[in-house]
Parts: structure tokens; C-alpha cells; sequence
């Protein structure tokens, strides 16, 4: 006897909590954006877009591998779970469009043996403060 049993995707808050207990030492903000991809890719294969569906699963083996390994470093753990070369082209454009739009740079997938590209926290700077102001005078001059 065969039973199927669908199991839903947590909900945000939820997945948050779940992939922070399996990467304590990830930055959050890190985690927070591969969520919020990972919303967005099972919105696109919901409509249409591309055909797997991401789930939780994928998404936990991506931060464990950033636990383990950091210095890895985010597109290799991305790499590691995402077969991009299993993809057709346009699917595989998809996807990294999206990840890309969550400042996940899998632009650069194919190049990964013997580097690592990390991800640094994101540091406000402030408002801009007018300190010089130059014209341009009608003869050309300064």
C-alpha cells in the first residue's frame, strides 16, 4: 500500500527559526535573504516559471553546508544544493535571476573551483552632506 502524504512549506517566521537552529553561526541577514529567494522560486514554479519545487529541504542543506563550511562561502553552498547543470539554460536563468535579486551573486557559478565569494554585512552609511559645490562660468572656466 502506497500513502502520499503532502507536507507544506513552513511558514516565514516558521522557516526562519528552523534553518537558524540548523546554522546558529550564519548571519542572519544571509538567511533571511536565502528565504526570501526561496519564496520567490516556489512562486515561480507555482506559476509556471520553472519547474522544480524548491522546498525546505533544499534551503537547510544550503545553511548547514554555510555552518560547516563558511569558507565555502555562499555560491559554492548554493552550487552544492542547486545542480544549475541539470537545468536548461532558460530555467537556469531563471533561477539565478531570482537568487541575483536577493543579492545572491550565482552569476558567477561556473567559475567557483579555488575561490569563495562571501558576503559581508550590509553597513548603512548615512545621509549625503553637500560639501563643495562647483559652476561652470560662461567662458568655460571654473
Amino acid at each position: 500500500v502506497l500513502s502520499i502524504h503532502v507536507v507544506d512549506n513552513p511558514d516565514a517566521r516558521s522557516e526562519l527559526k528552523l534553518l537558524k537552529f540548523y546554522a546558529p553561526d550564519v548571519d542572519e541577514e544571509l538567511i533571511s535573504r536565502l528565504s526570501a529567494a526561496f519564496a520567490d522560486l516556489r512562486r515561480a514554479q507555482q506559476e509556471g516559471g520553472i519547474s522544480y519545487p524548491y522546498s525546505t529541504r533544499e534551503l537547510v542543506n544550503i545553511v548547514k553546508h554555510l555552518q560547516h563550511f563558511p569558507e565555502d562561502g555562499v555560491i559554492a553552498a548554493i552550487h552544492n544544493v542547486v545542480a544549475f547543470d541539470s537545468f536548461t539554460d532558460s530555467a537556469a536563468k531563471a533561477v539565478s535571476a531570482i537568487l541575483q535579486k536577493h543579492g545572491l551573486p550565482v552569476g558567477v557559478l561556473a567559475n567557483t573551483s579555488g575561490s569563495a565569494v562571501n558576503l559581508s554585512t550590509a553597513i548603512p552609511v548615512g545621509s549625503s552632506k553637500k560639501i563643495e559645490q562647483w559652476e561652470v562660468k560662461s567662458s568655460g572656466a571654473f
